[in-house]
């Protein structure tokens, strides 16, 4: 009969999958206040009720997830095109 506790291995899994689900969620969030109809950080509508019904027939399920690269692509571009993509202390791209 296997234990109810997690291995160590295991363990690390579940730490993996919540750090990368906050910095979804922290993407989202930022994403969602840089919009045309938030702040006008970036000219995109990537979060919006008509961009969900534009794309729900073409991506299907996968909709939310075209959203969510879209306004990251969004704020990407007008991250680097601001502050420049040699810059050290990017914030949008994860590699450095």
């Amino acid at each position: 009969m296997r234990e109810q506790s997690l291995t160590e291995n295991e363990g690390r899994l579940v730490a993996a999958d919540a750090t990368l689900s906050d910095i979804l969620t922290l993407r989202l969030c930022v994403g969602y206040l840089g919009e045309k109809e938030q702040s006008d950080w970036w000219a995109s509508l990537w979060l919006s009720p008509h961009a969900s019904a534009f794309l729900s027939p073409i991506y299907g399920s996968r909709s939310d997830a075209a959203r969510l690269s879209g306004v990251i692509e969004s704020a990407r571009r007008v991250h680097d095109s601001r502050i420049g993509m040699a810059c050290p202390h990017r914030v949008i791209h994860m590699e450095c």
